[in-house]
């Protein structure tokens, strides 16, 4: 997707993500302590402009170990970063817990593009026993085509019926020239004899139809 060799200041893994209407370009970032310098969001922001010049949609996530001046902030310059580069940083609460009586710090990131309709959606933060660091879950906002279906029916073009052939049918059917008496019978032979004149002058049709749907 990217070649990231020529970042020295972090690790990263880039992937896409396709459906049938929409392609996802996520990229997944380890920036090792210590603090992070100048370098590092030199990279960072050549990275980005990378990622956005693909085609589709963008996710950045990862464990950047850059806290901010308090356990619901990061570094003011990746924050600065983000803002000039039309971005935004989802995760709110800390992802890293220094002790039980401490607040810790946000370090794990999910970023994408700013918008009134984010690609990101229902986003938590989850502490696991093994690990002082939380997972980030998240769910996607994609399109997706769903496969056209086939509808099946069967018609008659009524319109196009001859009426007089129609009429010269049925007054030469059984219900004209010999009524059954019962009215069970009478119904059931006007039945017979409707759907025989029919399917003379407008015998039944098949046809089948392709309809396509996209869903979110």
């Amino acid at each position: 997707l990217l070649k990231t060799n020529q970042y020295t200041t972090f690790e990263s893994l880039c992937v896409k993500i396709c459906s049938t209407s929409q392609r996802v370009n996520s990229a997944c970032i380890y920036r090792p302590p210590p603090h992070a310098n100048t370098l590092f969001f030199d990279q960072f922001t050549t990275f980005c402009h990378e990622l956005e010049s693909l085609p589709g949609e963008l996710i950045v996530c990862g464990d950047f170990n850059c806290p901010g001046a308090d356990h619901t902030s990061i570094d003011h310059r990746l924050d600065e970063l983000l803002v000039s580069s039309a971005l935004m940083q989802h995760v709110q609460t800390p992802t890293r817990i220094k002790s039980s009586t401490a607040d810790g710090n946000i370090l794990d990131l999910l970023i994408s593009r700013t918008s009134n309709t984010p690609i990101c959606r229902d986003i938590n933060v989850n502490q696991i026993g093994f690990s002082d660091h939380c997972v980030v879950t998240f769910k996607l906002s994609l399109s997706v085509h769903k496969p056209a279906t086939s509808v099946h029916f069967k018609f008659r073009k009524i319109k196009q019926i001859d009426l007089i052939e129609f009429k010269s049918l049925l007054a030469s059917s059984t219900i004209y020239v010999s009524p059954p008496s019962s009215a069970d019978d009478y119904l059931a032979q006007l039945q017979v004899d409707v759907t025989d004149a029919l399917d003379k002058v407008a015998p039944i049709q098949s046809k089948t139809k392709r309809i396509s749907h996209t869903a979110a």
